[in-house]
């Protein structure tokens, strides 16, 4: 059924599983995976129908199935999974609280065999290196990577990063717009934040920015629906023209499995289909190198570098602000001097919960009758744990008054940090302190600064808050 998305069979599906169910009543061997059999299979329909009811009772008969399993650990992934999803869906914090409480209980039950585990990532940077496979195949197996080297804090989970986003940016370039964004609906929506993440634990700050920049041109060249790289060079001539054509060429056939590639026997014999492939990534390698050759491309299919992107700032400091489970933090990047990393005192969870605060501060506001109290709680909250902290160290770098600029990743996105404040007599605020504006990604700022012909996709604030307070 996940195959082919038949919602009749997913019905049917289910009904049969819950007859199976019947016939394993409490107290029977099996019917913890009878429980844990139709929670999966109500959890699928939801992923297709979006049903909260699914969703609720997956949860629920998950949960029962899994306190009577004795091996718990596999099931632990799985209903921590469905919890995140519930959290997702529905802002439930009690869901989210339980599915970080399961996700510690499954690692606490897997004891690990160091030998095993660096075989086991030796395994996976050699398949992700296997050409023959198809790109696609890379990219998922760099992604495996990157989940076993982040469970076990592996020294390799930086380059699991780095290559899983390279892999990403070249799949992106090669293929067409639809399928692109098709086959972004696969891959972690916070891929970038925590590769961002991951760089700033090893103390490299400008890496991250790199990291966290390319990762999120590739997501906001997918949504705002921008020119691929490889388009650009339409206009640069005959000559690029057909070293688009050639690489795109060459990106079809090295994509695709032997066995489905054209010109071919069936009985083709091993070492010459490697060489036949080697002979395509040598191809191909040459081709990129004459498109980076022409003006513009010199970083085609390479992530961005910092000092690049540091020229962006020339206006004005950059705060960005990268959430992800590992750590809440903020970069500044100023124009001239080595970027500053500040540690957040916030987590990934409170943040969650200022967002669902806002959200129901800003329903009761709507309402003639409501309160201001519960909004400016969440405006002083965001003071207090992710503005003030910058804007303290903001003082090196920008004059008061003066434009800064922010950009925003993951729960972020959903703040007003423009508006943060005490609000309190004679209390501070960031409107007092700078004139805040927004970007998505340092390249759509670039772009915008040299009119490149994209869509305009910052916005500035400067905004006079007034605040009565009550005695």
């Amino acid at each position: 059924f996940p195959d082919v998305g038949n919602v009749k069979d997913s019905d049917e599906a289910i009904a049969l599983r819950r007859e199976r169910l019947k016939l394993h009543p409490v107290g029977h061997r099996d019917r913890s995976m009878s429980l844990i059999n139709l929670a999966n299979q109500l959890y699928t329909r939801f992923d297709h129908r979006g049903n909260d009811e699914d969703l609720n009772e997956a949860v629920a008969l998950h949960r029962e199935g899994l306190a009577l399993r004795l091996d718990q650990s596999s099931s632990f992934d799985y209903t921590t999974d469905q919890l995140s999803t519930h959290f997702e869906h529905l802002g439930d914090d009690e869901n989210l609280d339980d599915a970080i409480t399961q996700h510690k209980e499954a690692l606490d039950l897997r004891p690990v065999d160091t030998g095993s585990l660096n075989a086991a990532m030796d395994d996976l940077k050699a398949a992700v290196n296997v050409a023959p496979g198809g790109l696609l195949s890379r990219l998922r197996a760099s992604l495996r990577w990157v989940r076993l080297a982040s469970q076990h804090s592996h020294g390799t989970q930086l380059e699991a990063y780095e290559t899983s986003i390279q892999l990403l940016d070249t799949h992106m370039s090669v293929t067409a717009s639809v399928s692109s964004r098709n086959a972004m609906k696969e891959f972690p929506r916070t891929l970038a934040v925590d590769a961002a993440s991951c760089a700033l634990r090893s103390g490299n700050v400008c890496r991250a920015v790199e990291l966290l920049e390319q990762g999120r041109t590739i997501v906001w060249t997918q949504i705002i629906q921008l020119c691929m790289p490889l388009d650009g060079l339409q206009t640069r001539g005959d000559h690029a023209m057909t070293l688009m054509k050639r690489f795109r060429d060459l990106s079809f056939f090295l994509d695709k499995s032997p066995a489905r590639n054209p010109g071919g026997t069936p009985q083709v014999g091993a070492e010459a289909e490697e060489t036949r492939y080697r002979l395509l990534v040598e191809d191909q390698n040459r081709t990129i190198e004459e498109i980076r050759k022409i003006e513009g491309f010199s970083r085609f299919l390479l992530p961005p570098l910092f000092i690049d992107l540091q020229d962006t700032a020339r206006d004005g400091p950059i705060v960005v602000l990268i959430a992800s489970k590992s750590s809440c933090d903020a970069i500044i990047i100023p124009h001239k001097q080595p970027p500053t990393s500040i540690q957040l005192p916030t987590d990934f969870r409170k943040l969650a919960r200022l967002v669902l605060a806002l959200q129901k501060a800003i329903n009761k506001e709507a309402n003639p009758i409501g309160n201001p109290s519960a909004l400016i709680k969440v405006l002083r909250e965001l003071w207090d744990d992710v503005v003030c902290p910058v804007a303290e160290t903001l003082g090196r770098f920008a004059r008061r008054g003066s434009r800064i600029w922010w950009c925003p990743t993951s729960l972020f996105n959903f703040l007003p940090l423009h508006a943060a404040g005490e609000y309190r007599a004679n209390g501070e605020s960031l409107s007092q302190q700078y004139i805040s504006s927004f970007t998505p990604s340092l390249t759509a700022l670039h772009q915008e600064k040299t009119n490149i012909g994209v869509v305009p996709v910052t916005a500035t604030y400067c905004y006079i808050v007034t605040v009565v307070i009550c005695s």
